[in-house]
């Protein structure tokens, strides 16, 4: 695995980090969940993103704006906006691409 997080490090149906071992599998769901979607659908384009504190202390990451956004209740497209540089904070944190 990289030290880059991608949509695809994370189990679709629960968020938790997957398993590199044999097959892709989830620890928590224990399935084989290479590129699932919470909803069934398969793993889309999303990327992943990184939720810091105001030091620069990562708090959270996850497979998605969106999931971000549901997870944390702060606005989508301010999560995006963060992310691509056009504001400095979103819901008093800072977020980037993972």
């Amino acid at each position: 695995m990289t030290d880059q997080i991608t949509a695809n490090d994370f189990c679709g149906l629960c968020g938790n980090f997957l398993n590199y071992d044999e097959d892709i599998t989830c620890d928590k769901c224990d399935k084989d969940v290479m590129g699932i979607m919470a909803n069934g659908a398969k793993m889309s384009r999303a990327k992943g993103v990184k939720q810091t504190d105001s030091n620069g202390k990562v708090l959270m990451r996850y497979p998605s704006i969106s999931v971000a956004s549901k997870k944390t209740g702060v606005d989508i497209s301010s999560i995006s906006r963060v992310c691509s540089g056009v504001l400095m904070s979103a819901g008093g944190f800072a977020w980037s691409y993972a």
